[in-house]
């Protein structure tokens, strides 16, 4: 459990970077990205009630990145389970995410991909875990 967590802090310090890096692209005068991530960035979708999603992707990394935090220093595998829900509902805004860039926008932010990537690799670490911890309870291992 505990290289897992190891695993998730990484990813999520690695999310909170990128996903800082597109807040602050949203906020520049000047496109910083390339034309493809200026596009996605300038555009009706990058806010969402009024909040630009590089901050909620932010919020998100932060959240996982402190809960992985506390699971690791307490050696807690109860917080496996929210850190698993949380990077679910990620999961599940960021397929809305890629629906808008592919359907509405035609457009890919290769930040923003590699955001979602990182978020894809944090749920596949907990779905791993989560079905080797279950296997060890169900045979007493």
């Amino acid at each position: 459990m505990r290289k897992t967590l190891l695993a998730i802090l990484a990813l999520a310090v690695a999310g909170i970077a990128i996903a800082a890096f597109l807040l602050w692209s949203y906020y520049s005068p000047t496109g910083i990205c390339s034309s493809f991530c200026d596009t996605v960035l300038e555009s009706p979708y990058a806010v969402l009630f009024g909040i630009p999603i590089g901050l909620i992707g932010l919020a998100g990394f932060v959240i996982l990145l402190a809960l992985a935090a506390y699971g690791f220093i307490t050696n807690d595998g109860k917080v496996l389970k929210p850190l698993f829900a949380l990077s679910t509902i990620s999961l599940i805004f960021v397929a809305y995410l890629v629906y808008v860039e592919f359907v509405k926008l035609h457009q890919i932010c290769y930040f923003c991909t590699a955001a979602h990537f990182l978020g894809l690799a944090i749920w596949g670490f907990l779905l791993f875990e989560l079905n080797k911890t279950k296997k060890s309870a169900e045979t007493g291992i």
